[in-house]
């Protein structure tokens, strides 16, 4: 489901106002603390295998930077330092974002960005993690208590405990990417749906088109995705209909195999 949801995003998102002297321009500037002088680059995120593209290059002089770039509609960046591997996101629904974080904190929830979409961002990407942390907790004290051999009634104990937090986290995906009111963050989240059940997020999907008629990338997405449930779901899978097989009778007629359903069959086999 990961690389469904992977594969039918290649574009980028971004966002256009039309008070802008240049439509689609957008900077980001600021002050990393203690940040030694150095490099910074503004990045653009794709939802795919394509590698991050640098839009800019600025410099940090004194903890201060500041880095431009122009774009058709809202979408996801990153603003990464030339000294350091970390990275932080950022989502371009201002013409102007100040930027604000500590070197000594490097990780995806630590700026501060004076916008809404940002701080939803940074909201759920904390509660992610927690929930992802607990989630994987809960999966070691099962495997532990299989692999340990305890009593059947201490095994279906921790399971109940690990199939209850696995359901709290899908729906939390899903019910966040049903309510959220970005359209990037809803793209966002959905690269934590690869648990979840096709049949489950396609009416989700489906529903963030409507909400968001005018993004252009995201509305590309759920056409992208709904054409490979299609696929998905002509073909042979666990759970779903055999194929039927078509051949000629004895006189020489179509004959197709589902015409013997409810039938008694004699089957001869020479050998």
């Amino acid at each position: 489901m990961k690389k469904l949801l992977i594969a039918a995003l290649c574009t980028t998102f971004f966002i256009s106002c039309n008070h802008k002297s240049e439509p689609g321009k957008f900077v980001v500037s600021g002050q990393i603390k203690n940040a030694p002088d150095q490099k910074i680059f503004l990045e653009e995120l794709f939802f795919s295998e394509k590698n991050p593209e640098v839009l800019d290059t600025g410099e940090i002089k004194n903890g201060h930077f500041s880095v431009t770039a122009t774009a058709p509609e809202e979408g996801l960046y990153r603003i990464r330092m030339e000294k350091d591997s970390a990275f932080f996101i950022v989502i371009n629904d201002k013409d102007e974002l100040n930027f604000s974080a500590d070197y000594g904190k490097l990780n995806a929830d630590a700026p501060t960005i004076n916008s809404a979409a940002n701080a939803s961002l940074k909201k759920f990407i904390t509660s992610i993690q927690t929930q992802r942390t607990e989630l994987e907790n809960k999966s070691a004290v099962l495997q532990q208590a299989t692999a340990a051999k305890q009593t059947d009634s201490a095994i279906a104990v921790a399971k109940n405990e690990f199939d209850g937090k696995e359901a709290a986290y899908k729906t939390f995906i899903t019910q966040y990417i049903d309510t959220t009111k970005d359209p990037v963050i809803a793209v966002f989240a959905l690269g934590y749906s690869q648990s979840i059940e096709p049949n489950k997020l396609q009416q989700v999907i489906n529903g963030l088109a409507k909400r968001f008629p005018k993004h252009m990338a995201l509305n590309s997405l759920v056409a992208q995705y709904n054409q490979m449930i299609k696929q998905y779901n002509a073909k042979p899978h666990e759970g779903g209909m055999a194929p039927d097989i078509n051949m000629p009778d004895t006189s020489g007629k179509p004959f197709a195999l589902s015409m013997l359903r409810g039938k008694y069959v004699l089957v001869d086999f020479w050998a």
